[in-house]
């Protein structure tokens, strides 16, 4: 999902241009892992400048499958260096970036193919999108993990699975999803409520951890886990 192979280092990282006006920057360690997909391209991003005025997004383009070719690619947008959140487009698809979190954070842009039903409520699609019925997810859902949904209506509530904004779905409810041994399929590796993955993928939506759980370490949250595990889910 994070496509950290395409990451490569410069050889003159160890010199480090110095950029007139340049308020604060995530560098390329910084931003391991948060490289987006668009169709047939994949832009995994290299630094991040932050001025007063502007915010610079670099990323290196890669397209096809070999991920020693690719082009840089610069997209300056205004704005103002504390802002938590900054859009920008690419390839006419509008990415958020997310600065609290250190992630891009998107709406599913592809049509929705049904791919896959958890129960009567739950349903994935193919463009990553896990959609859960209103009552279910009112029922079985922190009012801090509906805070994640991307869309809301009179009728369900979704998630997107790609940019990991569903975790804390998997975290409340993982006795509805598989284990490992369970179900192999690759395509569904998304919902193998392992604790250590869940766990891991909701390090990646630090504003659910500030407002659900402020106090409690990492080690804390895998017996929240645990907990969760074993709920009676609310059916209707």
């Amino acid at each position: 999902m994070w496509f950290k192979k395409f990451f490569t280092k410069k050889k003159d990282d160890e010199e480090e241009e110095i950029i007139p006006g340049l308020v604060r920057e995530h560098n390329m360690i910084e931003l391991i892992g948060s490289g987006v997909s668009v169709y047939d391209s994949v832009y995994v991003p290299v630094k991040i400048n932050i001025f007063e005025d502007k915010w610079v997004f670099i990323f290196n383009k890669f397209e096809g499958d070999d991920s020693a070719d690719f082009t840089e690619y610069s997209l300056e947008v205004p704005g103002t260096p504390h802002q938590e959140t900054v859009t920008i487009t690419l390839d006419g698809v509008e990415f958020v970036w997310d600065d609290y979190d250190g992630f891009f954070r998107w709406n599913p842009f592809e049509e929705a193919v049904p791919e896959r039903k958890f129960n009567d409520y739950v349903d994935y699609f193919s463009n990553g999108e896990l959609r859960i019925q209103k009552d279910y997810a009112e029922h079985n859902l922190s009012p801090e993990a509906l805070e994640c949904a991307w869309n809301k209506c009179d009728e369900y509530y979704s998630f997107n699975v790609h940019d990991g904004m569903y975790a804390p779905v998997l975290f409340e409810m993982p006795s509805l999803f598989d284990k490992k041994e369970r179900y192999e399929a690759s395509r569904f590796k998304y919902f193998q409520a392992e604790a250590g993955s869940v766990v891991g993928d909701l390090l990646c939506v630090q504003r659910y951890l500030d407002k659900k759980f402020p106090d409690k370490s990492v080690p804390s949250l895998y017996l929240v886990y645990e907990q969760n595990e074993k709920r009676e889910l609310w059916n209707g």
